[in-house]
């Protein structure tokens, strides 16, 4: 079955272009296509970083996640596969909204985390109006939104950002 992961929003881009950022990345990618694997599995090849990213995977909305019986266990664990064959992109934006989130794709890493760390502390526990975040830390909002995509602990929630409990 062919599934179309459709774009319609400028930020939704981060999430394709960090989903295969890394080697790491992007051979988990490859394996959570080629048919169900689980968390245990990945740990094995790549570590702690490819289950970072079947988390990141699973927050983005691109695995498809299923429990399953394992050999050996006593109990199922949580399988995931790709969820989307390929990709539609269909924005049309500004070139200021575009330099912003293509800044928050390309942003170094360390930098990235500091802005990360400054928006998680205002989300805390229980999440905070996007409309707030972007008041306290004077953000236009397509960069927030960006920054939040790219995030592998925070995740929309309608109009709110709350921590990703994945």
């Amino acid at each position: 079955m062919t599934r179309i992961k459709v774009i319609n929003d400028a930020p939704d881009m981060i999430t394709i272009f960090r989903a295969v950022d890394t080697p790491v990345k992007k051979d988990v990618f490859a394996e959570a296509s080629k048919g169900w694997v689980t968390a245990d599995q990945i740990r094995e090849k790549h570590g702690d970083e490819g289950v970072a990213a079947l988390l990141y995977f699973e927050k983005t909305k691109l695995v498809d996640t299923r429990w399953q019986a394992v050999e050996g266990s006593s109990s199922p664990m949580k399988a995931y596969h790709t969820f989307y064959t390929s990709v539609h992109i269909n924005i049309q934006v500004s070139l200021n909204e575009i330099s912003d989130v293509m800044e928050v794709a390309l942003m170094p890493p360390e930098v990235f985390q500091e802005w990360d760390d400054r928006i998680a502390e205002i989300v805390g526990n229980e999440g905070v109006y996007v409309g707030d975040i972007t008041e306290k830390m004077e953000l236009d909002p397509v960069r927030l939104k960006s920054m939040v995509r790219r995030s592998p602990r925070l995740i929309f929630r309608g109009h709110r950002v709350e921590p990703f409990k994945g």
